[in-house]
């Protein structure tokens, strides 16, 4: 009876969201490849690179490895498993990060239901991004850091705090979004404080748990020092997001665009969760207010942060049902629904668990066997998103020299490449700075006084789209010539003796 029982409707929703993320899952994100090389070189060498190896424009510039120990486990998934242990790691770390958060608004309210539907009505905004990515990482220990303080909020769970540094020796060396876990755990402190002292001094108790928290949060902020550039590390986040390119360049550090269906689902989804707050029976406090708007106005200053402002909306929803949004609502036509069927499935009893075994066999049925057309439509995609053919003919025919290539092109060609061959340049933004972005943007989109620039780098061919600027204008001027083309990517190499056998091969 208890293995029939265990297949409730959060654990199915779970597990059916885990294997359609496993078999769904597209492996062309540009910087999962290199990410692997990198990992790759960290255990073939025994240390860090401290300087870049994989570009010759940037080749042995100081290089903030600030991703390490997820390169590592990337690169030990990959060698050991190859790209479907790949898709699981993902898969599983997203779906990490939303029961984490499931369980910190389920400890709140009494439904296990009402938070496995809210974690179902947010998987559209997370699902863009859960790829192989150290974002994951941050997004796992947020999420469990949120968990850890709403059982001290809500439940007087101390004992959970102490892990809280142990977390940001992880966090600090697995991505740079360390500091939003920083920046969490300071606002509630804070917030929490001053709740404390315009409220109820005379509690003891709370006073003493409040100490404690102060402390943790302390220890916490000088356990981030504990990576390989020490405190120097601090001044990292800062200077990304001061980064010009950062906000014009990378599209993910960009506002969410609103005007498209995800922006206004989006939208619909923190307009949902003040309707919830603007029914609730007891105001709430300062906490309560200060973290979803804080992690609200940063998804909107930049896409990216997004899934940090559903991840915190989630357990204050939960809040907000919990005390009182839930019967408020259900006095209205709303309430008819929330009765009949947030109940945990007591009018079925037995054969709702056993619909769910059921139910869950046929779905991983019906994913198994369309897996192999699913991977058929990735390698097609990935065909379109990343230069496969032509890095493959670039292999073949033996091509060498100081290449230009697509911003995006340089995570998979050092992947191919690397070490026969560096790149131009590639997805670590944060390493060549806005200085050498804006250099590239000139040439690949022909602004003014691009010849200049790309006679400075003394390039030798040319790896772009077949509608890049670049590409045009690289013929019309009549030195390079087309040594590749394909239905999206292109190859060109310079008029010179050394390429003359490759430029006649394409002619013939």
């Amino acid at each position: 009876m208890a293995t029939l029982k265990f297949l409730d409707l959060p654990r199915i929703l779970f597990l059916i969201l885990f294997l359609t993320l496993v078999v769904s899952l597209d492996l062309s994100d540009p910087d999962y490849f290199w990410h692997i090389k990198t990992g790759e070189q960290i255990l073939m060498h025994g240390s860090l690179p401290s300087a870049d190896i994989f570009s010759y424009t940037y080749f042995e510039h100081p290089w903030v490895l600030h991703e390490w120990l997820f390169q590592v486990l990337v690169f030990t998934i990959y060698h050991s498993l190859g790209p479907l242990g790949i898709k699981v790691m993902a898969a599983f770390l997203g779906m990490l990060a939303l029961y984490f958060t499931y369980l910190a608004a389920s400890h709140i309210n009494h439904s296990r239901v009402l938070p496995a539907l809210l974690i179902l009505a947010c998987i559209v905004p997370m699902d863009p991004f859960i790829s192989p990515r150290p974002q994951l990482v941050s997004f796992v220990l947020f999420s469990l850091t949120m968990l850890i303080l709403v059982q001290f909020k809500y439940l007087k769970r101390t004992r959970y705090l102490v892990a809280l540094p142990a977390m940001m020796i992880l966090w600090v060396n697995m991505h740079g979004g360390y500091v939003v876990g920083i920046a969490l755990l300071m606002l509630f402190t804070m917030c929490e404080f001053i709740s404390f002292w315009l409220g109820d001094r005379l509690d003891k108790a709370y006073r003493k748990q409040l100490s404690k928290l102060a402390f943790i949060t302390l220890i916490t902020f000088l356990s981030s020092a504990l990576n390989p550039d020490f405190i120097s590390h601090w001044l990292y986040p800062i200077n990304v997001m001061s980064m010009e390119a950062s906000r014009s360049f990378i599209s993910e550090w960009r506002s969410p665009d609103f005007h498209s269906l995800s922006g206004q689902y989006n939208l619909l989804l923190i307009f949902g969760f003040f309707i919830a707050y603007a029914y609730r029976e007891i105001k709430p406090d300062l906490t309560e207010v200060v973290l979803p708007v804080f992690f609200i106005a940063a998804g909107f200053v930049a896409y990216r942060h997004m899934p940090l402002a559903i991840l915190t909306i989630i357990p204050f929803a939960g809040v907000a049902f919990a005390k009182g949004a839930a019967a408020t609502l259900s006095e209205g036509p709303v309430g008819v629904i929330y009765k009949k069927y947030m109940s945990g499935g007591r009018q079925l009893g037995n054969a709702e668990y056993i619909l769910n075994w059921v139910l869950t066999l046929i779905i991983t049925a019906l994913l198994l066997l369309s897996y192999p057309i699913l991977e058929q439509r990735h390698q097609k995609e990935r065909d379109s998103l990343i230069p496969v053919k032509a890095t493959e003919f670039i292999i073949k025919a033996g091509l060498s020299g100081r290449m230009f290539n697509t911003y995006h092109f340089g995570g998979y060609l050092i992947y191919r490449l690397y070490p026969d061959q560096r790149v131009f340049i590639d997805g670590r933004a944060d390493m060549y700075g806005d200085a050498f972005l804006k250099e590239y943007r000139k040439i690949y989109y022909g602004e003014i006084g691009w010849e200049k620039v790309f006679e400075k780098f003394a390039i030798d061919y040319v790896v772009c789209e077949r509608d890049a600027p670049i590409r045009q204008l690289l013929m019309l001027r009549g030195d390079f010539r087309l040594v590749y083309d394909d239905e999206k990517n292109s190859v060109l190499v310079k008029e010179a003796p050394r390429y003359a056998e490759i430029i006649a091969n394409f002619r013939q």
